[in-house]
């Protein structure tokens, strides 16, 4: 009997031990750690899409948190970065840059920090072998032209801080993270992408563009639905795309050509859609300017005539012309092959039940997306 209860005490001792040892691995080989880490990013995100009222109105929002690397990898990829010390970010402090490339600004967030405020001594901008702080130098090696740092408390001891970076021509921006450092590189969409391409949601906010017969129907609605599944099938590509709007806000024609012309982008492709007091007139329409861009494998007029065809080809709508327009400001001012396509007629009943459906915008989105293979191709030759 006492045999036996030896045994049931051994056993009972053993399979005790064995539990510890594995709370003890589980909590210091990191899993538990990762697990609370993971719990901490769900509630950072869902803080940052309903709390960060900046991040809802720029261009083109990215999360990104930063990329550890080596100091010699940020230099290579750009002699042009932005370094902030670690000594200035809160431990455990969320990092992220949303970058607003319609105005050529990149802005760092940091949400959890304990101090309220960043020098602007602290933050070095290197150039080459150029080094600058505080405000921006009257300097061509400068190439910052504009910094601004908002500060706002939110929770107890804690605060988010928006560093907003203009800079002096569009840059692509990277955050990266050293042991001692963030970085923020900014290099040249040129030299980092082998194609480049804008895309334009046409009107947006205020500017509502053309309506349905009824009035409860808005162009700027369509032209977005059709961009939307068109970056859908790019964002598979090798093709760097910058959109003019991804929601429903408005910027200015001069905001959306220039953003082509200082990208010295492949093409600039303005979607819209078509309106006319006669409800018989329909069909697919694509305008250009006779006005000479910088490519001389591509005059606007044949990338109207290839778009229109490939479109049509796509869709099986019906197929109207192509329509020389002198008077139109992205057209006129755009120094990269430009067109505007018409996807369809909202005053004539059949157009508008094709643009309504999500079949006919993914059909449309479809037509685009070869025209653009297409036109690449025909440089090629």
């Amino acid at each position: 009997m006492e045999e036996k209860q030896w045994c049931r005490f051994v056993v009972q001792s053993v399979s005790l031990m064995i539990c510890a040892i594995v709370i003890c691995f589980l909590y210091s080989g990191g899993f538990l750690k990762n697990m609370e880490q993971k719990a901490q990013a769900d509630q950072v995100t869902s803080q940052v899409n309903s709390q960060d009222t900046y991040f809802k109105t720029a261009v083109k929002s990215e999360l990104q948190s930063a990329r550890i690397v080596t100091g010699g990898a940020i230099s290579a990829r750009s002699s042009k970065y932005i370094s902030i010390p670690k000594s200035l970010v809160t431990t455990g402090a969320t990092l992220y840059i949303s970058d607003d490339y319609i105005n050529s600004k990149v802005i760092l967030s940091i949400r959890g920090n304990t101090k309220q405020k960043i020098s602007l001594d602290r933050l070095v901008r290197v150039n080459g072998e150029k080094e600058f702080c505080g405000n921006p130098k009257k300097s061509r090696y400068d190439f910052v032209k504009k910094i601004e740092i908002k500060s706002s408390r939110t929770s107890k001891g804690k605060y988010g801080i928006d560093i907003s970076m203009t800079t002096k021509k569009l840059y692509e921006p990277v955050l990266y993270e050293t042991e001692k450092a963030y970085y923020i590189s900014f290099a040249d969409p040129l030299k980092l992408y082998d194609r480049i391409i804008v895309v334009d949601a046409g009107h947006g906010g205020y500017d509502e563009g053309a309506t349905a017969r009824n009035k409860n129907y808005k162009e700027k609605n369509y032209n977005l639905l059709i961009v939307e599944e068109l970056k859908r099938m790019l964002d598979a590509t090798d093709i760097k795309v910058y959109y003019t709007r991804l929601d429903d806000r408005y910027i200015s024609k001069a905001d959306r050509v220039r953003l082509a012309n200082k990208l010295n982008a492949d093409m600039f492709i303005s979607i819209h859609c078509n309106w006319t007091d006669s409800s018989s007139a329909n069909g697919v329409e694509t305008l250009f300017s006779v006005r000479e861009n910088n490519n001389d494998k591509m005059s606007n007029v044949r990338f109207a005539k290839i778009m229109l065809n490939d479109i049509c080809d796509v869709t099986k709508q019906k197929k109207r012309k192509v329509i020389k327009r002198e008077g139109l400001y992205l057209l006129h001012h755009s120094d990269v092959p430009a067109i505007i396509i018409e996807t369809g007629y909202l005053s004539n009943r059949s157009d508008f039940s094709y643009l309504k459906k999500s079949s006919g915008q993914r059909q449309m989105a479809r037509g685009i997306y070869k025209g653009i293979f297409e036109v690449y191709d025909v440089q090629k030759k």
